[in-house]
């Protein structure tokens, strides 16, 4: 799993933050290459943008070499306990707090095959290491569902950038 920030604690209000499963996904299903995902991706009728089509092709893309399981749980930022918004690496910083790790960055495309039934309209952006796009910008996997179909897409993060509230991450669960 990924190096997760640290930073100070964040006053939270209310009860205890759920940190239940949302979903058990396999890493290591055989795909190896950014083609194999491309392609499978392509027959199992998703979208990929072309910034998810870079980053796919990055050395830094990595996947894992046997099957494993890898439990997500989804938390917004303000859930997270930031109502204002808050940087990536605050976001992870408070994660990692509550028990919550980064994703490998195999979640992103792996995620996108494993969710046929995502609601139209959610957007979850993959808790993960960023990977440098082709033009340098730092990006993360977004995996959404809207009219046009299944998407697997990314968002980038520029030095400074504040993720607004509503804005719900994917994290790896803790074993």
């Amino acid at each position: 799993m990924g190096t997760i920030i640290g930073v100070g604690a964040a006053k939270l209000a209310g009860p205890q933050i759920d940190l239940k499963t949302f979903k058990t996904i396999n890493l290591g299903t055989g795909l190896k290459t950014a083609d194999d995902f491309r392609k499978s991706l392509r027959d199992s009728g998703n979208k990929v943008s072309s910034e998810a089509n870079g980053i796919l092709g990055n050395s830094a893309f990595t996947v894992a070499v046997k099957k494993i399981k890898i439990d997500l749980a989804i938390k917004s930022v303000d859930e997270l306990g930031f109502k204002d918004g808050a940087t990536r690496q605050r976001i992870y910083g408070r994660a990692n707090e509550l028990g919550l790790d980064l994703c490998p960055a195999e979640v992103g495309p792996q995620l996108r095959l494993q969710y046929k039934d995502q609601p139209e309209e959610e957007r979850l952006i993959v808790a993960m290491n960023p990977i440098a796009g082709s033009g340098g910008a730092l990006e993360m996997f977004i995996v959404w569902r809207d009219a046009s179909g299944l998407w697997l897409g990314c968002g980038y993060d520029y030095p400074g950038d504040i993720w607004f509230a509503g804005l719900r991450f994917v994290f790896a669960r803790r074993k």
